[in-house]
């Protein structure tokens, strides 16, 4: 089976919870047969620093509350552990913005 960047991304943001448990954080699994099901993963959930990566098939989109950034491939020749990677980072860096300072 082909590695996936929604899988690679879960995969790394789960390592980088457990080693950094004073991040509040949920995962939310979603389904939808009208527009495929989704793994939400919601920091901060419900609060003015709150941060998500929301994971579907082959793309990972990571916002706050306001805005949001999508990560595919889509020609870029990029593996799905490298897109996994730039959005991961992205992540991070969001989490910092918002005073998560144990995401560096």
């Amino acid at each position: 089976m082909t590695a996936r960047p929604e899988n690679e991304f879960e995969s790394l943001a789960r390592d980088m919870l457990s080693r950094n448990p004073d991040i509040g954080h949920e995962w939310r699994p979603q389904t939808s047969r009208l527009s495929g099901d989704r793994l939400d993963l919601v920091c901060s959930p419900g609060t003015d620093d709150e941060v998500w990566a929301s994971l579907r098939q082959g793309q990972i989109a990571v916002g706050d509350n306001r805005s949001h950034t999508d990560f595919e491939e889509f020609g870029r020749g990029l593996s799905a552990l490298d897109i996994a990677k730039e959005a991961l980072e992205h992540f991070r860096g969001l989490l910092q913005q918002h005073g998560h300072s144990a995401a560096a």
